[in-house]
């Protein structure tokens, strides 16, 4: 957790301290294969550094993660969760994880629906709770390695993760320049190292509760949604820095610390 807070501090040096740190628990499998990871809902999984067991008389069929995500779950199975259809036609087809969502052209759920989260037991609606694994922590230091330079230790560290996902991935990587710029449009083409680990972040940690919403701020890129092909309801465009991007102040915090009134309110 310190490492996520280094990388939104931009403190690289700190990032990849801790990260470091973090993946030298004994015994931890630094990169695991796609059959072990399985669908994301084993705490013996090798890989973790962090979750939670579900217990079945802990659980109930609608409140768990898992209700809202997987297809065949409680509110999963009435509204799909699916994945970006620009960045899923990005995934190249000899990248292991592009099963993990439903392809356009032949799906049993919905196009682009999710099937990396699944319940280990639907019946019983248990499924332990994913928070933290060591691939995570291998791109933070990816990331860090890019941003002070390091291009070698930085394709190594990817290259780490990506021979376990993509066969094709070392001929892939090695078109990417050594940069640590990135476009800020997110359907542009990847280009430069740092592009390239911003889109292994976008498909390794897909879903996984922190992600994305975060790189968005930290970076300071927006989102278009409102392109050809989008599978998006709402065609959206969030420019970098916009005021959606900051949450509302609770009204019990307004009502009831004397230092803040309705007017420290963030715009809505």
């Amino acid at each position: 957790l310190w490492a996520r807070l280094a990388l939104i501090c931009r403190d690289w040096a700190m990032v990849d301290s801790l990260a470091t740190l973090a993946l030298s628990k004994p015994g931890l499998v630094q990169v695991a294969d796609i059959e072990e990871l399985g669908q994301f809902n084993d705490l013996r999984a090798k890989n973790l550094l962090w979750g939670f067991k579900v217990l079945t008389e802990q659980t109930s069929p609608y409140g768990p993660f898992l209700s809202h995500v997987d297809p065949q779950g409680g509110y999963g199975q009435n509204a799909f969760q699916c994945i970006d259809a620009g960045l899923y036609k990005r995934i190249p087809d000899s990248d292991l994880r592009k099963s993990w969502w439903e392809s356009p052209d032949n799906y049993i759920y919905y196009p682009y629906c999710q099937l990396k989260f699944r319940y280990a037991d639907p019946l019983s609606f248990t499924g332990d709770l994913i928070y933290l694994r060591a691939e995570e922590l291998l791109l933070m230091k990816a990331e860090a390695a890019c941003q002070q330079q390091n291009y070698q230790q930085a394709r190594t560290l990817l290259l780490k993760l990506g021979a376990k996902r993509d066969s094709l991935y070392a001929s892939r990587l090695s078109e990417c320049t050594n940069s640590k710029l990135f476009n800020i449009d997110t359907q542009a083409e990847i280009v430069s190292l740092m592009d390239e680990i911003l889109f292994q972040r976008r498909v390794e940690l897909w879903c996984e509760g922190f992600g994305r919403c975060f790189d968005l701020r930290r970076l300071y890129l927006g989102y278009d949604r409102n392109y050809s092909g989008s599978n998006h309801t709402r065609l959206i465009k969030l420019l970098p820095g916009d005021h959606r991007y900051q949450m509302l102040l609770p009204q019990y915090e307004t009502d009831n610390n004397p230092n803040i009134n309705a007017t420290h309110q963030n715009p809505r």
